[in-house]
């Protein structure tokens, strides 16, 4: 607050955190400039039917199972209790369904196991660091976060053409914008469930959507999107700060 006035340009990773900072800090909103996160497609690779069935035998899935992909911390602000909640309801429609929960202990830990007690098509994987092989392994992504940034999971998933669920916060439809998966409200298992259900029973057209996002990542969320983005930032705050002197 107090060094905001001294700033010439401000950095944000979404347009509602520009929003909600500029009536925080008590700035102006033309001087925050949005630059999203970026990736890199290569680290990413490429979704295929062969690298699909290499990750789903390296963790002993068969290759025609419906998987459901949790990936976050086992935080309250993940969301992945609603997660486990939904895909509970989701086997009583779909009982051979898989839940595979990727992320580190959180503040949420306790109330997740405890709603995934007993289930054993819920598996808990820990943190690990090959989430885009396991994005190729699963039919669809949970993300019903309660609050974000940006989105950066569900970045990962449309570059790599994994299906998404994902909550009905400003931060993630931005993510996402037109691309067509379904927006769910926050703490709401039971249409949480249904919306994954309609995306793994294909009652929608999921290939056109997949080649939405495809389109969105390459448009909007590439690294050099990313560093062309935060160059042009500098050369914004650059031209203020002479135009100041």
């Amino acid at each position: 607050m107090i060094t905001a006035p001294l700033t010439t340009r401000f950095h944000a990773i979404s347009a509602d955190v520009a929003r909600v900072m500029s009536h925080r800090l008590r700035i102006p909103k033309h001087r925050i400039q949005v630059v999203y996160r970026g990736r890199d497609a290569r680290t990413l690779g490429t979704p295929t039917p062969e690298r699909k069935l290499r990750a789903r035998a390296a963790l002993s899935i068969d290759a025609e199972a419906p998987v459901v992909l949790s990936v976050g911390r086992l935080d309250r602000q993940k969301g992945v209790d609603t997660t486990v909640a939904a895909f509970r309801k989701l086997m009583e429609r779909m009982p051979d369904a898989i839940l595979l929960v990727a992320g580190r202990p959180g503040n949420a830990s306790d109330a997740v196991h405890a709603g995934a007690k007993g289930c054993r098509a819920i598996r808990f994987l820990g943190h690990r660091t090959d989430i885009p092989d396991l994005m190729c392994a699963a039919d669809v992504l949970s993300f019903p976060s309660r609050w974000e940034g940006l989105g950066g999971t569900l970045i990962e998933a449309m570059a790599l053409r994994l299906p998404i669920v994902a909550s009905d916060i400003p931060p993630l439809a931005e993510t996402m914008s037109d691309v067509g998966w379904p927006l769910t409200r926050p703490d709401d298992a039971q249409a949480l469930a249904k919306a994954l259900l309609s995306v793994l029973r294909q009652e929608a057209p999921n290939e056109a959507r997949k080649d939405a996002g495809v389109r969105r990542f390459q448009a909007v969320f590439t690294a050099e999107a990313a560093s062309e983005g935060m160059a042009r930032l500098y050369q914004d705050a650059l031209r203020d700060a002479r135009h100041r002197q």
